[in-house]
């Protein structure tokens, strides 16, 4: 399993109370690979392309594509 996300890493809100570290450590110990400030460019049915925070492409093969959005506030 590899979460992928935009962000500098995996659950930045979860730094906010102060367990950011601790979930992401207890995802790592799981085996989870986590690909911080990458953005995917395509999905298809073998899995997804992107580039990575200093537009280095990647492409990940996959079976299941779980995606997520965050809510912008205002």
């Amino acid at each position: 399993m590899e979460l992928v996300t935009p962000y500098d890493h995996v659950s930045p809100l979860s730094d906010e109370a102060l367990e950011g570290f601790i979930l992401r450590r207890h995802l790592h110990d799981l085996g989870v690979a986590m690909r911080d400030g990458a953005v995917v460019t395509a999905v298809s049915e073998d899995g997804v392309t992107g580039y990575g925070e200093f537009e280095e492409p990647f492409e990940l093969a996959a079976d299941v594509l779980q995606t997520s959005i965050s809510p912008t506030w205002d």
